[in-house]
């Protein structure tokens, strides 16, 4: 469980430091919206427009809808990463699911509710929270990634389970069957077998993706190439010397230090700044090899237990879901740029100061290299005007977008996790996500690092694999009205839903349906206000409120 705790320079030549890229990754606020009291009259649905009318509040019942893993073929190819069983299952309440024996074990009651006891192995379906009170709004006690192991001691009247520690997770989010995160195309069955049981205690912390691997390798000539493995091996080595390079000129030595520093997530020692001249290029270095080794360590620790986590699955999806709520639920955001915030230093040692945008990326890539799955970090723009990076990943033969910095609940000021740009397409952040893999020097040349993998498919979005995703503004209204209610129940920050249209954007975060979403919620929790998110989500189109209470 995870607990709380984001110009030249040789011989005469003139020194000059060559700064490497820090995503500056502005601090996007939530857009203001208006206090709505208890004693807000919203709009009399019989006065309004066509094109404002909200429909009644649909009749919405708490399901825990989870895709589940299809045995297809061992290869996550491009005709079977599409394919996604779907199953719908109603979750009971705690106290309608003890088997016949534990209807007869003690009930106990402490004025609030009533506790039965149990004794049963359970698993968490996805990301989710421990209570210090079995009630809606309770105290949070903890976070517990998808598909963590707990036992469970007792059910409650009020829907949740207790654990033997002494908190409680709401019903909606166990399962006993093992099977806990949704997925897409599975690998066989022998292998979707062990899926059930407790995360294997023999995983692998070691990079199986070399660069000569990397997908843009191919796209550096054999100069860019030779000093790439040059600079590998000095940082290995912690050698400060001047790697000699006369046939690359000064940008094209600065694109191959960047490519080392934001690709090779591992050499977390590097400076951010590098000592260039006519004749080649020198490392310098924050940490020296002892500190380094003991930093090792920590991180080792680190990424065993994720990649424990995420050997329960089979599937790409569900092992970059435990990626991505790790790195969210145990970093800060932090605008300050040094090695340690743009890498694993801190990325993977919980209790550091932050991780900037680039250590977000870092630490994706970092994981991705251990799992064998193909990863690039992409530095850029956003929007705003800050510099900015993210990762494209591949399953099987399509790539995606990857942005975790944008689903850290501290860039919007909750505790949440959210999942706006979860596996998109290159098309719905091309408004959000600017110059790709591009950088300008002081100098006024630009560098291109390598041309990225295009991104066209849609198909393993967050929300389509989470059955999240409307089509119309009926459908999405009552969608969004499910989420709220499910959110509420279970304790969480906010409710998120995609819709495939802009008009149901638009409606669906227009004053009219969040007045009408608030008054909706406070019939489930009184005094709960719900504020939207819509910086940066026209183009994913993920309508997002979240909660306060």
């Amino acid at each position: 469980m995870i607990r709380f705790g984001k110009k030249l320079t040789a011989l005469s030549a003139i020194a000059l430091s060559a700064a490497i890229f820090l995503s500056a990754c502005e601090n996007i606020n939530p857009n203001a919206v208006p206090t709505v009291t208890e004693t807000t009259t919203s709009i009399s649905l019989t006065q309004m427009t066509t094109t404002t009318t909200v429909p009644e509040i649909p009749t919405v019942t708490t399901t825990t809808t989870t895709p589940t893993e299809t045995t297809t073929t061992a290869s996550e190819s491009e005709t079977t990463t599409t394919t996604t069983a779907e199953t719908t299952t109603t979750a009971a309440s705690a106290s309608d699911t003890t088997t016949a024996a534990e209807t007869t074990a003690a009930t106990t009651s402490n004025g609030k509710w009533t506790e039965t006891i149990l004794n049963k192995t359970m698993y968490t379906t996805q990301a989710c929270y421990s209570r210090r009170e079995a009630v809606i709004g309770a105290e949070i006690a903890g976070e517990y990634p998808a598909g963590t192991q707990v036992k469970v001691v007792a059910a409650t009247n009020t829907g949740y389970y207790k654990l033997e520690d002494g908190t409680f997770i709401h019903s909606d989010y166990l399962t006993e069957s093992g099977t806990a995160a949704p997925g897409t195309s599975a690998a066989p069955a022998a292998s979707t077998a062990a899926q059930t049981n407790a995360p294997s205690a023999n995983v692998s912390i070691t990079s199986s993706v070399p660069y000569t691997e990397r997908y843009y390798w191919s796209q550096l000539s054999a100069d860019e190439q030779d000093l790439y493995a040059k600079l590998v091996k000095a940082a290995e080595n912690f050698d400060t010397s001047t790697i000699e390079s006369t046939t690359l000129d000064y940008t094209g030595k600065m694109k191959i230090f960047f490519l080392v520093f934001n690709m090779e997530p591992q050499l977390f020692w590097i400076d951010t700044s590098a000592v260039v001249s006519p004749f080649g290029i020198g490392l310098k270095y924050v940490l020296n090899a002892d500190q380094a080794a003991i930093i090792q360590q920590e991180i080792d620790a680190t990424t065993k237990v994720i990649m424990s986590d995420a050997s329960r699955y089979s599937n790409i999806f569900n092992k970059l879901l435990v990626f991505y709520n790790y790195i969210i639920l145990n970093n800060d955001f932090l605008l300050t740029g040094t090695a340690a915030t743009c890498g694993i230093e801190n990325g993977l040692r919980p209790g550091t100061d932050g991780l900037q945008c680039n250590g977000y990326a870092k630490t994706i890539q970092y994981l991705c290299d251990i799992a064998g799955i193909d990863s690039v970090v992409i530095p850029g723009m956003n929007a705003h005007g800050s510099t900015h990076a993210w990762n494209k990943v591949k399953i099987g033969s399509k790539w995606y977008n990857f942005d975790s910095t944008w689903g850290d609940p501290e860039i919007r000021g909750g505790s949440f996790i959210s999942h706006p740009f979860f596996l998109v397409p290159d098309e719905w952040i091309e408004d959000s996500h600017l110059d790709a893999n591009t950088k300008t020097l002081s100098t006024g040349s630009v560098i291109h690092y390598f041309d990225t993998p295009p991104c066209t498919d849609d198909s393993l979005n967050y929300f389509r694999i989470m059955n999240r995703e409307y089509t119309g503004t009926e459908a999405a209204w009552a969608g969004l009205c499910a989420e709220i209610k499910r959110a509420i129940e279970a304790g969480e920050m906010t409710a998120e839903i995609r819709v495939t249209d802009k008009k149901s954007f638009d409606t669906l975060l227009s004053d009219t349906y969040w007045k009408e979403a608030q008054k909706y919620a406070r019939t489930i929790y009184p005094g709960i206000t719900l504020k939207r998110q819509k910086t940066d989500r026209a183009g994913t189109q993920t309508v997002q409120y979240d909660l306060e209470y």
